[in-house]
């Protein structure tokens, strides 16, 4: 299933060509986004293994979102209170940040900093 996103990328620099509209100095106004890859994005970066079913419609979040093409969430969001709407909005924004990363820049790993700062057994120079 895909939803689509509005996007206001004039001051994006370089674009990368996925977001490049009619010509390389233009952006696209509106892209597709795979649910079922934000899914496989927030799966991976909440539980550290890939989903059991890369189906979009086991994604806890699918249930909330409006019928429409648009990606928008019912009434006040996921979550029954603020706290509770605020760490949803958290975990969904991680995700779509990889699923961004991933599918318009080019980046295929990625690593939960909080492991590897001060620990120095874990190497990551060289690496941006």
């Amino acid at each position: 299933m895909k939803k689509k996103l509005q996007l206001a990328l004039n001051k994006y620099q370089p674009l990368p060509p996925t977001l490049q509209g009619a010509n390389a100095q233009s952006a696209k106004t509106v892209i597709d986004l795979d649910l079922a890859a934000l899914y496989h994005h927030y799966y991976l970066d909440t539980y550290d293994t890939q989903p059991p079913s890369p189906d979009s419609a086991q994604f806890e979040h699918m249930r909330f979102l409006m019928p429409y093409d648009d990606l928008r969430f019912q009434g006040a969001g996921v979550g029954a209170s603020t706290n509770a709407r605020r760490g949803k909005s958290s975990e969904m924004g991680q995700a779509f940040c990889r699923w961004f990363l991933h599918e318009h820049v080019g980046i295929k790993y990625f690593a939960h900093l909080d492991g590897l700062i001060d620990n120095p057994s874990n190497n990551v120079r060289g690496f941006t």
